[in-house]
């Protein structure tokens, strides 16, 4: 008789990322803060929908693991700005492919497809290439060198 496997699931930064990212409304909100001008409490609701009150605990959360920070720009009452840092911009990317898939295959309107223009003038679309030789990267192209399960961290 063959024994279960037991579980050992993949040491992935994808699961890791997405443990964030994943969380309903934060796309969103990285949408507004990378892609747009808004940066305000106020705005971000009326620019997203998102209910005030997730927003307000989606702002605490990302602003927790480093991702944006807060500036306060007015005193009576208090409010504030929401900046990306550093880690935060690094999601532009992913958030522009985010959007051009979504143009490419949920959008039922291709008369309302926002349009982003590169600072040389031209409309572009998000690609993603290889750092070595510049082609397109694109399901199937490569492979993974090696695979790291949770058994191999636990044995260090």
């Amino acid at each position: 008789m063959r024994s279960p496997r037991v579980s050992n699931p993949r040491l992935c930064s994808i699961n890791d990322a997405m443990a964030i990212l994943g969380r309903k409304w934060v796309v969103v909100i990285l949408r507004e803060l990378l892609l747009s001008e808004t940066t305000r409490f106020d705005d971000i609701v009326y620019e997203t929908g998102i209910p005030r009150d997730i927003l307000s605990g989606r702002l605490r959360d990302l602003e927790e693991i480093g991702l944006l920070m807060r500036e306060q720009y007015s005193e009576h009452p208090p409010r504030y700005e929401y900046r990306l840092t550093e880690q935060g911009k690094d999601l532009y990317g992913v958030v522009q492919s985010i959007r051009a898939w979504g143009d490419k295959h949920l959008r039922a309107d291709p008369e309302f497809v926002s349009e982003f223009v590169h600072d040389c003038g031209e409309v572009f679309h998000a690609l993603i290439v290889c750092s070595e030789c510049g082609r397109e990267l694109k399901a199937g192209d490569s492979r993974v060198d090696n695979s790291f399960h949770r058994s191999d961290a636990l044995a260090h």
